[in-house]
């Protein structure tokens, strides 16, 4: 599972809440993480809509348009409640507050 964030702590609690027989990606920054995405596609992403540096609605586009990734489940986490209807509006399958 690949986590696309800035924010460290939202990628360590996700972690910290996952079954154990789940494993995140290696995480080395969200521009990176956006670069090789594609190189091994993860059973699942998840993106962090509370991104400041780039539109999270556009990657959940990007990445249901994208041939590799197009087919690859989409989680999207806010603490807004309002980004979340958004992003099942533009790609995503489950958005889940974060808390």
């Amino acid at each position: 599972m690949a986590v696309l964030t800035e924010d460290p702590e939202v990628l360590r609690r996700f972690g910290e809440h996952l079954p154990a027989r789940w494993h995140l990606a290696p995480h080395q920054g969200l521009y990176d993480d956006l670069i090789t995405l594609g190189l091994r596609p993860p059973s699942a992403i998840v993106v962090d809509l509370d991104l400041l540096g780039l539109n999270p609605l556009a990657i959940l586009r990007s990445l249901r348009a994208h041939p590799v990734l197009g087919h690859v489940p989409l989680l999207a986490l806010s603490q807004g409640e309002a980004p979340l209807i958004g992003a099942l509006a533009h790609g995503a399958e489950v958005a889940l507050k974060a808390s």
